[in-house]
């Protein structure tokens, strides 16, 4: 478990799953005392980035009124520094070269495996 004194980060998790969304809230609240913010779908995603600050945000890839890639390249254009993490049940090579070519740093398939979600954000977290 991370340490959790004196951490305080912005983390959104957007995805259109309340189970996927209930998950993500679970580690992240569990292993590193953080309460993230939630979008249900691309468009609530870029609107949230506008209005606030994120230090990492967790991207679901097949949403309804925006999907994760077209939510990426809208956000990255304005907030290039913002890591993002693909978070998707979909594990095809073509997804992964798309959401990379959009701008995010790494691409995790569902069920994340909790080692390998730790390898991928820490540093994120703890820079």
């Amino acid at each position: 478990m991370a340490d959790k004194s004196n951490f305080e980060k912005n983390v959104l998790v957007v995805d259109d799953q309340d189970t996927n969304q209930m998950v993500m809230d679970g580690i992240l609240k569990y292993h590193y005392g953080i309460d993230a913010d939630f979008a249900n779908n691309g468009q609530e995603a870029v609107d949230m980035v506008s209005n606030g600050a994120y230090d990492l945000i967790f991207m679901d890839i097949d949403m309804p009124i925006m999907n994760g890639i077209d939510a990426t390249y809208a956000i990255v254009r304005n907030n290039p520094n913002i890591p993002i993490v693909a978070v998707t049940s979909n594990g095809l090579d073509e997804s992964r070269e798309a959401c990379l070519q959009a701008g995010m740093l790494a691409y995790l398939v569902k069920p994340v495996d909790l080692d390998t979600l730790r390898k991928v954000i820490d540093p994120y977290l703890f820079r």
